[in-house]
């Protein structure tokens, strides 16, 4: 199998099929559970697939499947691919209300479940006027009541069916439930390898809730490189539960929401151990400050590689281990290059006119290509496409090299008094300041200007910061327009979601309840 394309030459069932025969008396999945070879593997995923098909299931129904994050439910989204349907994580680490909806939109009939989340699942499903077909399965992916008579044959299905749905973080409200081709999936896969890259005798260690797209997709991916997956016990591990698993598994790679792996290196817990296996980590999910990079790179023991996307457009740039190595910070503070896979193409444009920008300027940052989904859950109609491009709402610039730089989302944009101000260029002069952990700057509303900016600030411990010299430091760097008109400091900036992005809403919502309170007189 060939990945260098990045094109789907044959059904995705054929590759799954594929991988494990390649390693049936081979180590592929290590849980909780316990350590299985693809034989094992492959086995478990039948079963899964003759009850589904037994039960009724036609292909591209969709089957809502839930657990606790261990090598059960990679197995179980497998097993549902086999039988030709799409897998619908059950996300339990959120609200109920955030991972009914894709229930909801789905009309799911078929619940995939450990024994102790299918009560939960399938009440909620009962709620929607459906009595789920349940199967259910132990950790390690055995089912635990069988009930078909007989097997079944695998059901291919065309690449450019819906293979996966992937939620959005919710950070604009209520997730949406993207749904991903099998050619889209695959594409997704073939850019990750571009940057993880490949080894002999490969460890992967899965770190992301596997009730997640990404964790199921990139556990796929080092499959199909021929590595080994290794789950931690916990859903969202802490830096000395993932230090303990590199050492002991003998880790070689992994990825990493930015912020595990500010954590990770902030603890200072791998010095001293043994992961010398470890040689790269990939990390994506938020942008990080040039002087965050600078200390990750210095003190994380291995290669480190970045990559820029979204979950409507897919994996879009790149950030390398080569890259990570440069001393420009105009590299280290960019997206990467571009992707040059299967047709994507990525274009700076003027959204009023549709037409790309000169060079070096800034414009909306638009995408086509496979790793594009055009159609959300619960509805057959495209959105947010003109001619087949996709507006990612973020603003962005390529330079004469080819590097994108992401200058943040459309909404963090602030019109002041006739000058533009960009939330994340005052974020990264912040983050420069001595004493500054972490900070995020949004807009606000203001009476007499339309909009200025917000800067929550997280201290250093032990540091005492003035707001006003932050405020200089500013105005020095990008002009008085930029200056931001309100500093508040916090002990943490709030995260959501699995991937753990700041919460901007949020703290947009505080920060204007906030300056409400002000104007009234209420707060000091």
């Amino acid at each position: 199998m060939s990945m260098a394309n990045g094109v789907l030459e044959r059904s995705f069932q054929a590759e799954l099929r594929d991988v494990m025969e390649r390693h049936v008396d081979d180590e592929m999945l290590v849980g909780s559970a316990g350590r299985l070879t693809g034989g094992e593997v492959l086995r478990r995923c039948e079963a899964i697939r003759d009850e589904l098909l037994f039960a009724g299931l036609d292909v591209g129904e969709y089957v809502a499947c839930a657990g606790n994050g261990d090598i059960d439910m990679m197995i179980a989204s497998m097993g549902i691919m086999l039988a030709g349907g799409i897998p619908l994580p059950m996300q339990l680490f959120r609200e109920v209300e955030s991972w009914s909806v894709g229930l909801a939109q789905s009309h799911a009939r078929f619940l995939v479940a450990e024994e102790t989340c299918e009560r939960l699942v399938a009440d909620v499903m009962r709620g929607f006027g459906v009595e789920p077909a349940v199967v259910l399965v132990a950790l390690d992916g055995s089912v635990l009541h069988p009930c078909a008579a007989g097997s079944y044959e695998d059901v291919d299905v065309d690449p450019a069916s819906i293979g996966m749905v992937r939620f959005t973080s919710g950070s604009t409200g209520v997730p949406k439930g993207i749904l991903m081709s099998y050619a889209a999936v695959f594409y997704n896969i073939a850019a990750s390898q571009t940057l993880i890259g490949y080894r002999d005798n490969g460890r992967y260690l899965n770190v992301v809730p596997s009730c997640d797209y990404v964790s199921l997709v990139f556990s796929i991916a080092a499959l199909m490189r021929d590595e080994v997956v290794v789950f931690c016990p916990s859903m969202m591990p802490a830096a000395d539960e993932v230090v303990g698993m590199l050492e002991q598994e003998r880790i070689t790679d992994m990825l990493m929401i930015t912020p595990q792996l500010l954590a990770l290196a902030e603890s200072g817990l791998m010095a001293g151990r043994d992961v010398s296996h470890l040689q790269r980590i990939l990390y994506a999910g938020q942008a990080v400050t040039v002087p965050a990079l600078r200390r990750l790179i210095s003190v994380i023991p291995c290669e480190l590689a970045q990559f820029y996307a979204s979950t409507e457009a897919g994996i879009l740039a790149g950030l390398t281990a080569q890259d990570h190595k440069s001393d420009d910070d105009r590299i280290l503070s960019s997206a990467g290059r571009p992707f040059d896979l299967a047709g994507t193409r990525v274009a700076i444009r003027n959204p009023a006119t549709g037409c790309d920008v000169a060079q070096g300027e800034i414009g909306h940052i638009m995408v086509s290509g496979p790793g594009v989904c055009p159609c959300k859950l619960g509805s057959d109609e495209p959105f947010d496409m003109v001619d087949g491009w996709r507006d990612m709402l973020d603003l962005g610039i390529i330079d004469e090299n080819g590097y994108l730089s992401v200058k943040g989302r459309t909404r963090d944009v602030v019109m002041y008094r006739g000058s533009i101000v960009y939330a994340q260029d005052i974020e990264e002069r912040i983050a420069n300041v001595p004493g500054v952990c972490d900070v995020c700057v949004h807009p606000v509303t203001h009476s007499a200007d339309g909009e200025r900016t917000f800067a929550w600030v997280v201290p250093d411990q032990g540091a005492s910061l003035d707001p006003n010299a932050i405020m200089e430091c500013v105005e020095a760097s990008f002009g008085w327009a930029s200056r931001p008109a309100y500093i508040e400091f916090i002990d943490e900036l709030p995260k959501m979601g699995s991937l753990q992005k700041v919460d901007k809403r949020g703290l947009r919502a505080r920060a204007e309840q906030m300056l409400e309170s002000w104007r009234a007189g209420i707060v000091d």
